[in-house]
């Protein structure tokens, strides 16, 4: 699919998120954020890209179902890191949200889903990522952002999110 025209923030939330800006399917911007005023410049960032180049803002963040994988505080720490992005998030005009599952960014950007271990799957990420910016620092959060920012520029449940926001916003400021 095309990528659409709009500002993506992908956010791999976790203790050190991983976050990317992906403007009409091009990364724009990488990195890594785990405090509070980081989270707020990536936002306010993304705000001002879309307001400057007047494109629609999607936020395009991980989320995941336990399936034994993770231990109770694990679990906490994550939701934590997400509710801390979505409270930012909360402040600024975002055209649409969409939580997505390692499962379907994976199959949507790699092309394949198969039973791999953690490791490989960052790995995946990581030279997927590099093929696309050159940061030899570059961190397995921050590439896996990239491929999230990526998956939601060229989703299709994403472009249908988003039609359907940007319908609303008209109807309802017309």
């Amino acid at each position: 699919m095309e990528p659409s025209a709009a500002v993506v923030l992908g956010l791999d939330p976790g203790e050190s998120s991983g976050v990317a800006l992906v403007v009409k399917g091009k990364v724009i911007e990488s990195g890594v954020c785990s405090q509070a005023s980081k989270r707020r410049w990536w936002v306010e960032r993304a705000v001002q890209r879309a307001e400057v180049l007047d494109l629609p803002l999607v936020c395009a963040m991980e989320t995941w179902t336990a399936h034994g994988r993770w231990g109770f505080k694990q679990a906490l720490s994550l939701g934590a890191q997400a509710g801390r992005w979505l409270q930012e998030l909360e402040n600024v005009r975002v055209d649409v949200v969409v939580r997505v599952e390692p499962a379907e960014w994976r199959r949507e950007v790699f092309g394949v889903v198969v039973n791999k271990k953690k490791e490989v799957w960052k790995g995946m990420a990581k030279a997927y990522a590099a093929g696309l910016v050159k940061d030899p620092s570059m961190r397995e959060d921050q590439a896996e952002a990239i491929c999230i920012a990526l998956w939601g520029s060229r989703s299709r449940r994403v472009a249908d999110e988003l039609r359907k926001a940007l319908k609303r916003n008209r109807r309802t400021h017309g």
